[in-house]
């Protein structure tokens, strides 16, 4: 059997969050300096002067816009996420149907049923089987949202019961 490490997720969930620069938005920018600085090569004093001011300042524009914000953002969601808080339920599948074309699984005991689509792991989802529902808990706006993680057989995984806050 294989173990579901609920570190390794809480790990994995705050430092997951994007903080990436725009290169796009670098490369528009440094664009538009180089062509303001060479093209005010054979102007006069104050137009180059007038020029380096101005791509100095874009420059500064570039450096919050792609480096400070986000930062503070990754920061702000950092806050949210409470990486802490991972639930995990156990769960038997409890329906299979279709609707819509689409294939479909509820677990019993869930005020919202967890609902599987996907076609490939369907035969997986046999009912009466049960399953780990992994979901991490995420403040939103004030009030708390579970968002999916995973969902994982019992009978080919376990858990690590003092990591855990069972629901």
């Amino acid at each position: 059997m294989k173990t579901i490490d609920i570190n390794f997720l809480r790990k994995e969930m705050t430092s997951g969050v994007n903080a990436k620069v725009p290169i796009f938005f670098i490369l528009v920018f440094g664009a538009i300096i180089v062509m303001m600085l060479a093209g005010s090569v054979n102007s006069p004093h104050d137009v180059k002067i007038a020029t380096w001011g101005i791509s100095a300042g874009l420059g500064l524009v570039c450096v919050v816009i792609c480096g400070i914000l986000p930062l503070l953002r990754h920061k702000r969601i950092s806050d949210e996420l409470r990486p802490e808080e991972i639930k995990v339920k156990k769960r038997a599948a409890a329906d299979r149907y279709k609707k819509n074309d689409k294939r479909w699984v509820a677990f019993r005991g869930e005020e919202d049923d967890y609902i599987v689509s996907n076609e490939f792991y369907h035969h997986e989802f046999a009912p009466g089987r049960e399953f780990y529902i992994i979901s991490r808990v995420q403040m939103k706006n004030g009030r708390e949202k579970e968002k999916l993680i995973g969902i994982y057989p019992a009978d080919r995984y376990t858990i690590d019961m003092e990591l855990m806050n069972w629901q």
